[in-house]
């Protein structure tokens, strides 16, 4: 990984509260009730409308197109089935009109839609398509996400009417998977939270179909809802910031804030480097980007928006000497 690779993952972390006045997030920021649901995968996959009939309303655009409709992360919310639903509707990213920057520059929007992190992300398949493109979307999420994706990933077949059409279920197409291909592997991995969605929003069928992906939300999130997605990195270095500045709260000008210094900055970096001394991080790109993320969540609370991309190519050798590049 070369420097611009540890730019872009800087670039990465540095947008997610750039929107908002808060920098620092707890489980008492999220609501016991509340389900935080990511819907990602390639174009044509049906996220949208996935996410609307989740939501119970046509909330996200949904067409017959080869490009994305989805250009840019979307949220909405709702209070159904007794739980208050914030739903992300993602662009898809084998279109080839972004560059990596841009897909890294959407992902970290998740992070502000969803904070302090999501519940359940939700990975859409057409039936009986799972192409290289599904595959390399995979792949790149699985970089993003690291290890902890299978803790969080739901497999959601789209156009059910296509098994409805054969008299069979969703089952039964699982089942006639070879155990050795991707598809296969990917299901295993996420220990077998598979489902199939028809199309549309509403309707019985669309209604069972959500209750059954939701009750699947349910045993990821746990009864206090605290089992989501996060990292360990940034919430250390969240409890840096706190520790110096002691509070979450930052004043949205820069005269206003307490400053740190890169001799700060790089300070925390060798800490970092003594809690992973035993991982082999040069084949970790999960842990390369918790230790970015980590770094980036501290440029933020101490420099604002404007110096942080200044300051990227400062902190980047100091991450490639890190991790011994």
């Amino acid at each position: 990984m070369d420097l611009h690779w540890i730019s872009v993952f800087l670039l990465f972390i540095a947008f997610p509260n750039t929107a908002s006045k808060r920098v620092c997030y707890n489980v008492k920021d999220m609501d016991h009730n509340e389900r935080h649901l990511l819907i990602i995968g390639k174009t044509g996959t049906g996220k949208s409308s996935a996410g609307n009939a989740i939501l119970g309303f046509p909330a996200f655009n949904t067409d017959l197109s080869a490009q994305s409709v989805t250009k840019f992360s979307q949220i909405s919310k709702t209070e159904r089935f007794g739980k208050k639903l914030v739903v992300v509707d993602t662009p898809g990213y084998s279109d080839g009109n972004m560059t990596d920057t841009e897909i890294l520059e959407e992902i970290s929007r998740w992070h502000l839609f969803a904070s302090p992190g999501v519940h359940a992300i939700i990975f859409m398949v057409e039936i009986g398509r799972f192409t290289k493109e599904d595959e390399k979307n995979m792949d790149f999420f699985m970089k993003v996400f690291g290890e902890q994706l299978k803790n969080h990933l739901i497999v959601v077949f789209s156009h059910k009417n296509k098994l409805e059409t054969k008299n069979k279920t969703v089952d039964d197409y699982v089942k006639t998977l070879d155990a050795s291909t991707n598809l296969r592997n990917l299901i295993d991995l996420c220990k077998n939270r598979y489902t199939a969605i028809g199309d549309g929003w509403e309707g019985e069928d669309r209604t069972l179909e959500v209750n059954k992906i939701l009750s699947m939300v349910e045993d990821i999130a746990g009864k206090d809802g605290k089992n989501y997605y996060s990292s360990e990195y940034f919430q250390y270095v969240k409890s840096v910031i706190e520790e110096n500045e002691g509070k979450c709260e930052v004043e949205t000008t820069k005269h206003q804030r307490e400053k740190y210094t890169m001799e700060d900055i790089e300070d925390v970096l060798d800490i970092m480097k003594k809690q992973t001394i035993e991982n082999d991080i040069k084949n970790d790109n999960n842990l390369l980007t918790n230790i970015a993320l980590g770094v980036g969540s501290l440029m933020l609370a101490s420099h604002g928006y404007t110096d942080i991309i200044n300051d990227i190519t400062k902190i980047a050798p100091m991450v490639v000497r890190l991790i011994g590049i």
